[in-house]
């Protein structure tokens, strides 16, 4: 595994000031979708986000950005996020706290890498506070799905304080992967959904710091010029519910537990 795909999946601990859930529901909500989740024990779920990339830029009301060495651009209602052979990749963030501060939630993206490059990026990371564009990466994270040449597309998630996360699904079939993900906190369990099928679920510590941030790309920055993992992002959609108190309907399930970080 690459230092610096190892510096994407780190964990240390941070914070930063949650938004009430009233706020949140008052972003931007595109596109015509009905509000939907396969996240199993749901119940009333609200949007607090969808994002299509039907404009020309990002929405400055729901993420910053700092393009780096790269560029980020938005058409045809794709958000592409790219730095070809450079020292820094863009680094984007949520402008504003979009998860609930409690309760059940998911985050279900879809984004398409364009190749299988040496330097790793992410397509999405929850964490608990943010990395430092730049510098150092005091955030606890959550999930990440990210994908570099050593170890190909990999989503992982955390079930565990002071453990590394769980891999909850790899694909290392090459360049142009595309993949819709879900990830899912409920009561006391995760699950991850990818293209439709549930591909993990498992109990979670409750000591594990519920994430309060959303980033994507890469905070790195001063490496040697190498190609990146270039991507385009189709939509994010974040949904808040109520979770039931059901641990397991068919038993733990997982594909694969290893060292994420």
């Amino acid at each position: 595994m690459s230092p610096l795909y190892r510096i994407l999946l780190s964990s240390c601990l941070g914070a930063v000031f949650l938004l009430p859930l009233e706020a949140r529901a008052a972003l931007p909500s595109k596109g015509a979708q009905p509000v939907a989740t396969q996240c199993s024990g749901a119940r009333s779920p609200t949007r607090v986000l969808r994002d299509d990339f039907d404009g020309t830029q990002l929405d400055p009301a729901v993420w910053t950005v700092d393009a780096n060495a790269g560029s980020v651009s938005v058409a045809g209602g794709l958000a592409r996020v790219a730095a070809g052979d450079t020292t820094s990749f863009p680094f984007v963030t949520a402008a504003t706290p979009l998860i609930p501060a409690s309760g059940g939630f998911s985050v279900r993206w879809t984004a398409t890498f364009e190749r299988v490059a040496v330097h790793g990026a992410c397509s999405l990371v929850g964490s608990r506070g943010l990395p430092i564009d730049g510098g150092d990466n005091p955030s606890t994270t959550f999930f990440a799905a990210c994908q570099d040449s050593s170890v190909g597309y990999l989503v992982s998630v955390a079930t565990a304080i002071d453990a590394p996360r769980t891999i909850a699904f790899q694909d290392s079939s090459g360049a142009e992967l595309s993949h819709d993900v879900e990830v899912c906190w409920l009561a006391a369990r995760t699950e991850v959904w990818v293209d439709g099928t549930r591909v993990f679920v498992s109990a979670r510590d409750p000591d594990v710091p519920m994430p309060d941030a959303l980033w994507f790309g890469n905070y790195a920055r001063g490496l040697i010029d190498s190609p990146w993992n270039d991507f385009s992002l189709d939509s994010v959609d974040i949904t808040a519910f109520d979770s039931d108190g059901t641990i397991f309907a068919d038993g733990l399930e997982g594909a694969g537990d290893g060292d994420a970080g």
